[in-house]
């Protein structure tokens, strides 16, 4: 009830929304969730982890969404390390950890939601190298709701930039074929790399959203799939930013971290 009455009050103050979905190349429209198969290892004499992730961008109407919640139930959470469990919670976001023998369940309640899979991100990180996967450029100034520990609502303000997972992959010292992956909901600027200036200006503009972030040891075949808790487009809160499609009313996103490779 807490977290309702003080996001309702938040949407008092908020000016209304006009964000626009990134576009990339590599979009595939009317395409159902396959199997997915997992990849040789990568040669195991390299000087560096090489952690060959890939994102599932995966859209579904949003009156489906009460038949993905089997989905909750049948991924672990027990992998899954959150930052603070109870801020992730709080601000609505969901979180299942998933090995092989589980996906043909979980393609079958994705086949019966209607879901359809519009976007695929390869992500080759070596380690500790982090990536910003974005998912939602923003044109003008926002105010981003969100909650930190012990329930204590907070408020980023956003300008010109993009929504992003920046996503992390390290070694695991005496394990092989395993990495360390960090995820943490951000909101990036856009870097001036060719003004040295402007760069130093813009420094330290970016945001992390670490009570939404979390931590999970992959191997080849492991999947983590993200997703919301309900559905309301209309609040301007951390949730519905990263889950919800402002060009598509009715729309709601999941999205599904897979480990393809690890290597050395």
């Amino acid at each position: 009830m807490l977290r309702i009455n003080l996001i309702l009050a938040a949407i008092l103050v908020f000016a209304g929304c006009t964000e626009q979905p990134l576009a990339r190349e590599r979009v595939w429209e009317k395409v159902k969730i396959g199997d997915m198969a997992t990849p040789p290892p990568l040669d195991g004499d390299q000087s560096m982890l090489i952690a060959d992730l890939s994102m599932y961008i995966i859209e579904l109407p949003a009156e489906n969404m009460s038949k993905t919640a089997a989905i909750w139930d049948i991924l672990y959470s027990q992998p899954i390390h959150f930052a603070d469990k109870q801020a992730f919670s709080n601000n609505g976001f969901l979180a299942g950890f998933g090995v092989g023998q589980l996906w043909q369940k979980i393609s079958a309640t994705l086949d019966e939601a209607k879901t359809k899979k519009v976007e695929t991100i390869s992500i080759l990180l070596s380690d500790s190298q982090s990536e910003d996967i974005d998912m939602l450029r923003i044109t003008s100034p926002k105010t981003i709701f969100y909650f930190g520990a012990e329930k204590k609502m907070l408020q980023a303000q956003a300008s010109a930039g993009k929504l992003a997972f920046t996503i992390k992959a390290e070694r695991i010292p005496g394990q092989k074929g395993v990495t360390k992956v960090t995820v943490v909901p951000s909101f990036v600027k856009p870097k001036l790399k060719a003004i040295p200036e402007l760069s130093k200006i813009e420094k330290n503009t970016d945001i992390f959203f670490y009570p939404a972030s979390f931590t999970a040891q992959m191997s080849p075949g492991d999947y983590i799939m993200l997703g919301p808790q309900i559905y309301a487009p209309d609040q301007p809160t951390l949730e519905q930013f990263f889950f919800s499609q402002p060009a598509k009313s009715g729309t709601v996103r999941l999205y599904l971290l897979f480990c393809g490779k690890v290597g050395y």
